[in-house]
């Protein structure tokens, strides 16, 4: 028995481990699929009426969303109206436990914002909350104390996962509600304007010259 116990709880933390190897190179390489797939902790659709044929850069997403309380985070455009976002990896911003993607969707006008949660956390959650439990009751220390230890290790993991939860949901709220400003009219034909003023003096710079 105590073989058994000793394979699945190193195969666990081996997945453990793999799992943020994972996110990390996934995640810094920018794969779509990535981005774009997995569980879903936070998914929602916004009707936008009005709003612009281009539609805002992720350089213009990165500023406005640019803040401790936004947990550094970065976006990235993957394909064609659709931006991946992750926290930044040097940031002393509280960390995420979500990564996802924001989609300006032109034809049916909606933005669409999903969470996917971090393969680690996943993980980490299947090893706190099932694996740990599990070991218990086979492990043949039925006592007591161990079972009220397993509470703790639980009760723990998802207090500090749950209030995780909250931070980042809220950041997403708050990346759906700054895209859909930054898409309405008003918003890109101010930062068009400002992009064509640039230009323009760049422009009667290089005549006077």
């Amino acid at each position: 028995m105590t073989n058994i116990v000793e394979i699945i709880l190193g195969f666990t933390v081996l997945s453990v481990i793999l799992s943020g190897l994972a996110d990390t190179i996934l995640s810094a390489t920018w794969v779509e699929s990535y981005f774009t797939s997995g569980l879903v902790m936070f998914s929602r659709y916004v009707p936008v009426k009005l709003h612009h044929s281009n539609i805002p850069s992720s350089q213009l997403l990165n500023n406005k969303l640019n803040s401790f309380i936004m947990g550094g985070l970065i976006f990235r455009e993957l394909s064609a109206n659709k931006y991946g976002f992750r926290q930044k990896f040097f940031s002393f911003a509280p960390n995420t436990i979500m990564h996802g993607s924001v989609v300006f969707d032109s034809e049916n006008h909606l933005i669409i914002v999903k969470g996917y949660a971090d393969w680690a956390v996943t993980a980490l959650s299947v090893m706190f909350i099932i694996v740990f439990p599990f070991l218990w009751f086979i492990g043949g220390s039925r006592t007591k104390d161990v079972f009220l230890q397993v509470l703790c290790f639980v009760s723990f993991y998802t207090f500090f996962t749950g209030i995780a939860f909250l931070i980042d949901s809220y950041r997403l709220r708050t990346i759906t509600k700054i895209a859909s400003e930054l898409w309405t009219r008003k918003y890109v034909n101010s930062e068009s304007a400002y992009r064509l003023t640039a230009v323009s003096r760049g422009k009667h710079s290089e005549t006077e010259n």
